[in-house]
């Protein structure tokens, strides 16, 4: 958990230097479907930056609430929070309730 903490620190100093969504997010959909966990947490956990913009990533970041591995699943419960659309908090409420 303090690696997850510290790493959004660091993504939210660096905030101001990222990429417009129309551009970024695409990029960081397709990087959740890598085979690296690692290459997932920090694309989801970068989606969580930009909010309603990600709002394309939440089908695949709903998928990964059921990742085997906990710093995934909440990693992608983080940014569907963040995102806030209905569909992505309601994925996380049901995610909860298993």
């Amino acid at each position: 958990m303090k690696n997850i903490i510290l790493f959004l620190v660091i993504l939210m100093s660096f905030a101001a230097c990222m990429e417009p969504a129309e551009k970024r997010v695409p990029q960081l959909i397709e990087e959740l479907s890598a085979s690296d966990d690692s290459v997932k947490n920090k694309a989801a956990l970068e989606l969580a930056y930009y909010e309603g913009e990600a709002k394309d990533a939440v089908p695949i970041l709903k998928k990964l609430l059921k990742h085997p591995h906990n710093g995934i699943k909440s990693a992608a419960a983080f940014a569907l929070t963040k995102i806030g659309t209905p569909e992505a908090l309601a994925a996380v409420e049901q995610a909860k309730v298993k």
